[in-house]
């Protein structure tokens, strides 16, 4: 409930006439005693990990905190990833993993890392987060260490990583999982693409190359863009095509993502946990539900246009089956035999698989009052980071998202029409310009 609101609600319930900055103060108290102050919040993260590591054995949790002079210490990294998760993760899931940082919203600024899987029904799968003060090279590090620990990745052989264009991200990639294959997110490609070469036209062709699933047909595409402007052209090769482009995937990785959706939808489902302190806000992640994102759809087989499927290897020319998983429907030998389709589809999107991910349960928690004391220094809030200008809460949409979610409108442009005046009806001008008009005004000077 906003401040007016509830100022609204107490005169109409208790006939009083309060300000808007006692309903805020009231509001403030009240959050501060359901949920309790900063300093206790940030006081019982040792205790809050030691009851995660006690209820759920195996789990990961880690808690670095700076200590400044005269003995202070501070909060500065919270990292939790629970074993239930971790295995259901390695059992079933698919070796591709999205990563992204969310803002908090609340007093102490922050920002929230996250790893997150796709399970065998195509759902978010959280696989692991953290709290952290800043994103940056060194805070992607030392999260990436911890995930590549906790699911034995190593440098990254046979895992895909999907990131945005994160500065400090990249690096750590580059550093911590060399081997991996690092997918960057088309959406925020084609944003900053945009935003130099405008034009429909650029945009159509972009995307035929993102989703073209051979490098013949990538760069068939590419070179009607380099006909069109060679500058979009060296624009686009030097964000490294491998990165972003879909016919230079792996394959055997069950997954054709382009963007890194799954990211960007787990941080718009926490979004007002982001407004919590921290407990509570890690509390309601460890609670949050998975919810179903969409169904598998096949490729549509071109007329004039075929490809040589071999039914043993589970492969296909056009590499969709093998980048997904599925069979496209170029598989017209599976109905010439009279086989069932489904036997041909990647074990990873199977029922039993989709069992596997959540045969796992993280154990429940006590309350915070029978938490076990540990002899710690108890980390105080962050300093707070005060950025230049108004303080943003709401989420900066890219200039895509207004122009989607923007009305449209059915105006018709007056360009070219011949204007009338609404006195005298007369063409070549207006109102304001009507001779009729400006002799009554200079009539009406003399009275």
């Amino acid at each position: 409930m906003s401040a007016r609101k509830m100022k609204a609600k107490v005169s109409t319930t208790f006939n009083i006439n309060v300000s808007v900055g006692q309903c805020r103060n009231a509001k403030k108290f009240a959050l501060q005693e359901i949920e309790g102050s900063l300093i206790e919040h940030y006081g019982r993260l040792w205790s809050y990990g030691e009851e995660i590591i006690r209820s759920n054995p195996g789990s990961t949790v880690r808690l670095d905190i700076d200590i400044m002079p005269y003995s202070t210490t501070l909060f500065s990294k919270f990292y939790v990833c629970f074993k239930a998760v971790r295995d259901g993760w390695l059992e079933e899931c698919r070796p591709v993993i999205g990563l992204d940082g969310c803002f908090l919203k609340g007093i102490v600024r922050g920002e929230v890392l996250s790893a997150v899987g796709r399970d065998a029904n195509n759902h978010i799968y959280p696989l692991a987060w953290a709290v952290v003060c800043v994103e940056n090279k060194e805070t992607c590090k030392w999260f990436i260490d911890l995930l590549m620990d906790d699911i034995n990745g190593g440098l990254g052989t046979g895992i895909t990583l999907l990131s945005d264009g994160h500065k400090g991200l990249l690096q750590a990639v580059k550093e911590r999982c060399p081997e991996a294959e690092h997918r960057q997110c088309a959406r925020h490609i084609v944003a900053n693409f945009n935003k130099r070469f405008t034009g429909q036209a650029y945009l159509k062709l972009f995307w035929r190359a993102i989703r073209a699933s051979t490098v013949e047909k990538f760069r068939g595409v590419m070179e009607q863009i380099k006909s069109i402007d060679t500058h979009a052209y060296d624009y686009l090769i030097d964000r490294d095509p491998t990165t972003w482009s879909k016919a230079f995937f792996q394959e055997g990785r069950d997954c054709d993502a382009v963007e890194n959706g799954v990211s960007e939808s787990f941080n718009s489902a926490i979004r007002h946990a982001r407004r919590r302190p921290i407990i509570t806000m890690l509390e309601e992640i460890r609670l949050w539900g998975v919810t179903p994102c969409g169904y598998q759809k096949y490729e549509v087989r071109f007329i004039d246009v075929a490809y040589g499927v071999d039914l043993i290897a589970k492969k296909c020319a056009c590499r969709i089956w093998q980048l997904t998983g599925i069979p496209c429907l170029h598989m017209a030998a599976i109905s010439y035999l009279n086989h069932d389709a489904e036997i041909y589809v990647s074990q990873t999107y199977t029922t039993e698989a989709y069992l596997e991910c959540y045969k796992y349960s993280i154990n429940p928690l006590n309350s915070s009052d029978m938490w076990p004391d540990v002899p710690y220094l108890k980390p105080l809030s962050p300093k707070r980071r005060r950025l230049p200008g108004r303080l943003s809460v709401k989420r900066k949409r890219d200039a895509i998202e207004r122009e989607l979610t923007r009305p449209s409108r059915q105006n018709v442009s007056r360009r070219g029409s011949m204007i009338k005046c609404g006195i005298c009806k007369e063409p070549g001008h207006n109102k304001k310009k009507c001779p009729s008009n400006q002799q009554s005004n200079t009539s009406g000077e003399y009275f």
